[in-house]
């Protein structure tokens, strides 16, 4: 990527071009999703024996469900301490997430490694309205919330907890498309917020365009 800020003052005829190399994300590569649905059984077998499961996906990992799954919409009230909770694999430890590790990736209202995401409240402290939908497909963000945030988490098994810092878990249903990448878009308003989850390649964190708040 090259970045050009313009002409330096020091006069005409000076110009300073600034260029860093960034990692392309699946999500980035055109194509990607037509060809993951064209790779036939046996080439799944030997991808995954290359992975470490050779006897195939365990039995316990949620089945993909992307042919026939629909919006799931789940409504909770967390109880909410230190402005935060959690989106874990289950049986994952709150220590993969907290404190944050250096090797986490941001995106303003949350913060996430492999398997585990911390999301940041409106409130510090108290009970939270929370809506989460999980989705097949990009189901869009709501406009309607003046923060919105997302990023991508890979999830090892497909079935995931929404964790209290205060201790209480609350299992989710299967994720729709069973382990593997997944995209979260928190939205957050005083009133309550909505988290979205959809399988999606990876891709860079981002805040939707026009759609923050003052901060």
């Amino acid at each position: 990527m090259s970045q050009w800020p313009g002409p330096l003052p020091e006069g005409p005829g000076q110009v300073a071009v600034v260029s860093r190399y960034e990692r392309p994300e699946p999500g980035d590569v055109p194509g990607l999703a037509d060809r993951a649905r064209q790779v036939t059984d046996a080439e799944l077998a030997e991808y995954l024996a290359g992975h470490g499961f050779p006897d195939g996906i365990p039995e316990d990992f949620a089945p993909d469900r992307l042919a026939t799954a629909e919006t799931e919409r789940l409504d909770f009230v967390l109880r909410v301490r230190a402005g935060q909770f959690m989106l874990l694999d289950r049986g994952r430890p709150l220590g993969d997430i907290l404190p944050v590790p250096p090797s986490a990736e941001s995106a303003d209202l949350i913060d996430a490694v492999p398997g585990a995401a911390l999301l940041w409240s409106p409130i510090d402290d108290g009970d939270l309205l929370l809506t989460v939908t999980l989705s097949p497909s990009d189901p869009g963000p709501d406009q309607s919330y003046p923060r919105i945030a997302e990023l991508s988490c890979r999830f090892h098994s497909g079935h995931v907890v929404l964790r209290e810092l205060a201790g209480r878990e609350l299992a989710l249903p299967p994720l729709p498309a069973g382990h593997g990448d997944y995209r979260i878009r928190f939205h957050t308003a005083d009133s309550g917020c909505l988290l979205q989850l959809w399988g999606q390649p990876r891709a860079k964190p981002r805040t939707p365009q026009g759609l923050d708040g003052p901060a």
